[in-house]
């Protein structure tokens, strides 16, 4: 069943835009058809703004998807920020990767969540507001640094690709020297049955930790909000053919 499937960063900056598309092509059903969009303005930035600043703009980024024949909309913040706010504003699905990990992480057993120390604290609440209070077992930390700030804006200014590399390197470098061994003690310690990377830059990495990390789902924060995506495009695609035989 063909879909069309919206990723959207919530930042004032493509950066991150192909390395989405990249990633998402290859896993996606074949009939799949996803696009990536940011939100442009102004104030240009590589860090994601707090959500009051691009509200509107993502608003009218979800509003303009369902206008553009969009089947689902998908934010590629991890934290889901406005997601719920932006569900009635339109007649599609509107998700984030969290709600995505809402609705599966149940169906597999105990979840601990990885994260960075940046607001690690609000990762349980957070899990609790979804209702994953009685299967989260633990939130552990695979820490990771942001670029220096006078170096991120030079590099944004002058060389975007420099500073993506600089950021997926250093992604990568919190995954390998922390965050495999961060799954092991969930799967070893906490009894875990799916571990979830809380950010969306480790997207696409997290082969590594299937690989040596066995016995434990790894729930990747980008691959599996699109095939939430794609289930609910699948459903309403078949409830429509359905009345439509009916009528």
């Amino acid at each position: 069943m063909p879909a069309r499937i919206l990723f959207i960063h919530p930042m004032r900056t493509d950066m991150y835009n192909r390395l989405t598309l990249d990633l998402l092509e290859p896993v996606a059903a074949p009939d799949t058809e996803i696009a990536v969009r940011h939100l442009p303005g102004s104030a240009e930035t590589p860090f994601v703004p707090p959500s009051q600043e691009w509200r509107d703009d993502f608003f009218d980024a979800v509003t303009a998807a369902e206008r553009d024949g969009f089947d689902a909309v998908v934010s590629a913040c991890t934290s889901d920020p406005l997601v719920r706010e932006a569900k009635p504003l339109v007649g599609i699905p509107v998700i984030g990767p969290f709600e995505a990990l809402a609705r599966t992480a149940p169906a597999l057993g105990g979840l601990t969540i990885i994260a960075s120390g940046y607001k690690i604290e609000t990762w349980a609440p957070r899990a609790v507001e979804h209702g994953l209070g009685d299967i989260l077992l633990n939130v552990r930390m695979a820490n990771f640094s942001h670029p220096d700030s006078d170096v991120a804006h030079r590099l944004f200014a002058s060389d975007v690709e420099e500073l993506l590399a600089l950021v997926m390197a250093e992604m990568a470098r919190s995954l390998h020297e922390d965050g495999v061994e961060q799954a092991r003690l969930a799967r070893d310690e906490d009894g875990a049955a799916c571990v979830f990377y809380a950010c969306s830059l480790w997207s696409g990495m997290l082969g590594a930790v299937s690989d040596q990390v066995p016995g434990v789902a790894v729930l990747d924060p980008l691959v599996m909000p699109l095939k939430y995506a794609e289930y609910l495009a699948g459903v309403r695609y078949s409830a429509k053919r359905a009345s439509e035989t009916r009528g």
